[in-house]
């Protein structure tokens, strides 16, 4: 028996860390969608605001971090943050970049261009 516990709680090492990070709290779902010119990141964010979202683009990958304050009754603050990044795997037109919020669906285009991007930005959710 203290063989099988043992080999049970060594295999956790093996895990990486995101997945205890995500284990328990806010986690929503990521949907990324390819096409030949563009790619398309949708997260389903039910009940969150464009101002608790925050989009930054960086050369090769994008980052959407949420932080909501879910006051608890009591009077004890309570936050829910989550933070995921998203590999961009092409150069992309920062300047063609939408990201709107609807209804809790947050869809984030990128697309594609031709030559090397080194310019990291803030992407404003626009309102639909």
């Amino acid at each position: 028996m203290n063989q099988v516990c043992s080999d049970f709680f060594i295999c956790f090492d093996l895990l990486p860390l995101s997945v205890f990070e995500e284990a328990g709290g806010f986690a929503p779902g990521i949907t990324v969608l390819h096409t030949p010119g563009s790619m398309t990141v949708l997260a389903e964010l039910p009940g969150m605001e464009a101002r608790e979202i925050d989009i930054v683009f960086f050369p090769g990958q994008l980052v959407i971090s949420i932080e909501k304050d879910a006051s608890s009754g009591r009077g004890t603050p309570l936050f829910e943050s989550f933070r995921r990044k998203v590999a961009v795997p092409f150069p992309v037109d920062v300047n063609e970049i939408r990201a709107t919020l609807d209804k809790g669906a947050l869809m984030v285009f990128l697309p594609k261009r031709r030559g090397h991007c080194t310019q990291q930005m803030r992407i404003p959710i626009e309102k639909i």
